[in-house]
């Protein structure tokens, strides 16, 4: 009879053991590390500051508050026009007030066709080297990202929070 309880008792004794669970615990561990790193990214989620879907037609963008797309004070007042158009091309057109635009480090004065993030690499603009935005591609359509790599939240973020990991 003692013999049928041995293989229960040393089961039993296995899931107890020390040191069971510390490769489940360090890809937890490790999936934390990477998400407040990611997070902490100058052009990731916590220096993301506009989305801006794209209507079909031109519009202006800048800082003015009149402009159908209104960046942060930081652009000029009116930084150039954006147009979605009928192939469904996301073209920028630099104003000549925005002289700090690059395109892929580039100073841009003409009109420019934006590849977007799908198929991608987005091309990505660049105003007075700390404003990022480019043109995303979503089923729902198409938008220009701003990313602030500057960002105070960056500075200020300390981690996420996570709730204590059951070892069990």
């Amino acid at each position: 009879m003692k013999v049928k309880f041995l293989p229960i008792l040393l089961l039993l004794l296995y899931q107890c053991s020390p040191g069971k669970n510390e490769p489940y615990i360090a890809s937890i561990t490790e999936w934390q590390n990477k998400r407040n790193t990611e997070l902490q990214d100058t052009t990731g989620w916590l220096a993301l500051e506009g989305l801006f879907w794209l209507d079909g037609g031109k519009f202006d963008f800048g800082s003015a508050q009149n402009n159908h797309y209104v960046f942060p004070e930081a652009f000029p007042e009116l930084a150039g026009t954006i147009e979605l158009n009928e192939l469904g091309e996301v073209i920028i057109y630099p104003s000549e007030n925005s002289s700090q635009i690059k395109l892929n480090g580039n100073l841009i004065s003409v009109p420019v066709k934006l590849t977007t993030d799908n198929p991608g690499p987005p091309d990505k603009l660049w105003y007075a080297d700390e404003w990022l935005f480019y043109a995303i591609s979503r089923f729902e359509g198409k938008a220009i990202r701003l990313i602030h790599t500057k960002s105070p939240e960056l500075s200020r973020f300390k981690g996420m929070d996570f709730f204590p990991i059951d070892e069990n």
